[in-house]
Parts: structure tokens; sequence; C-alpha cells
């Protein structure tokens, strides 16, 4: 029975959203941190009935066909590149991006990487560090602008690397042209909205009940099934 597996697939892409509500509301005190959304597609569909041929007396009569769809899928998970608010920290080398830009991270292993996050620190060396050590390129902080943002990949630390999609990544002046502003003695917010994210949470389980219900019902009418043929 197509609903089982169906249901199943509903099941699956709720449990999936639910994941990606969690770790929007555990990043709600990360600074910089961008929330992210899950995105749906559904699957392919069975032809039941193909549709007819023109009705030989009259074209304009074709009878319908019947397609059934097989269920859902995650399509993807974005995170939403949207302005956080501002907390003034009385910290020079607090930085907060106020508009487009990321700061430019090295890693250890010579990878670039970038981020909302501007809580820096000096090393011994003067240079201007994240608080796991990265080293902020180049030190005096120019913002990086990135074509398409939400097509970054997202890694642990709260940085995210470039990918085949995320385009062409320029430096620029800070409040030149599009590159948005850096103010020293701030940092951006999380731009997790705690209400909207219990909203969606609710109807995300609202929605694994619904397709846990179809689910058992499906499995109800197997079992009446199975007994009818003994």
């Amino acid at each position: 029975m197509r609903a089982l597996s169906v249901a199943a697939t509903g099941m699956d892409a709720q449990q999936t959203n639910l994941e990606v509500i969690a770790n929007n509301i555990a990043n709600i005190n990360t600074t910089g941190y961008k929330r992210a959304r899950a995105e749906f597609a559904d699957l392919l569909y069975q032809t039941e009935r193909a549709q007819g041929v023109p009705n030989r007396a009259n074209q304009a009569i074709v009878p319908e066909g019947a397609n059934i769809g097989l269920g859902v899928q995650t399509a993807a998970v974005r995170n939403i590149h949207t302005q956080g608010e501002l907390t003034h920290t009385e910290n020079s080398l607090d930085l907060a991006l106020v508009g487009r830009g990321w700061f430019q991270i090295q890693t250890p292993d010579g990878n670039t990487v970038y981020t909302r996050a501007g809580a820096f620190n000096q090393n011994a060396d003067g240079q201007l560090v994240t608080i796991d050590g990265y080293t902020v390129v180049p030190n005096i902080v120019f913002p990086a602008n990135v074509q398409s943002p939400d097509m970054l990949k997202p890694l642990a630390g709260n940085v995210y690397s470039q990918s085949n999609d995320s385009g062409v990544i320029v430096m620029g002046y800070p409040g030149n042209g599009s590159y948005g502003k850096v103010l020293s003695g701030a940092l951006e917010d999380s731009n997790v909205d705690i209400a909207e994210e219990l909203t969606s949470m609710i109807e995300s389980q609202r929605n694994y009940t619904a397709n846990s219900k179809v689910f058992q019902t499906g499995s109800e009418l197997m079992e009446v099934l199975v007994n009818l043929k003994r």
C-alpha cells in the first residue's frame, strides 16, 4: 500500500524540519549565526491511468489521466542571511558587519573560510584572531562580498566555505558601494526569531502527527486486506 511509504516520507521530512528548527533555537545566542530553513519537494509520480486520446467526434474532449504522488523529500537546507541585531560591547576588538560582507578567516590548514562572528582577540604577534585562534586576513579588516551567500557551505565553528555555486568572492572597502560597514565595539546577534521558530516547531509537530496517523490508518487497512485474503 503506497499510503504507508508516502506517509513515511512525510514523517522523515518533518523530522528533518524539526532538527533544523532545533539547531536554530540552540544557536539563538551564537554571535553572527544565520538561521537555517528546510525546503521540500515532491517525489516522483506514478501513472495509474494515462491521459486518453481526443474524442474523434469532438477533439476538445480528452479523458484525464491519473497520476499519484509518491511522497516528499528534503530538497535543501538553506541559511537565511538577513541582518542580525547589534549588541554594543565597548570592546574595541569586537567587530560587527552592517550590510553585505563577511570576515575572511584563515584556518591552520591554510584554507580560507568566512564568518559574520566578529568576536576577535589579538595573539602574541599582534594579529587579529577569532576565539578559536584562526587568523583574520588581512589584519586590517576588509569585508568580502559573496555573490550568492545562500550557497556558501556551513561548517562547524560558525564559519562558511566557498562552494561551486556561491560565486565570486571579492574584497572591498567597508561602506564602499555594496560593501557593508564595520562597527567597532559591537557584535551581530543571531538572526533567529524565537517566536517564529516555536511556531514552526508546533506546525512541524502537527504535520508529523498527521503523517503518523495516515501511516497508522494505512497499516490498519493493510491488516484488513490480509485478513480478507485468508
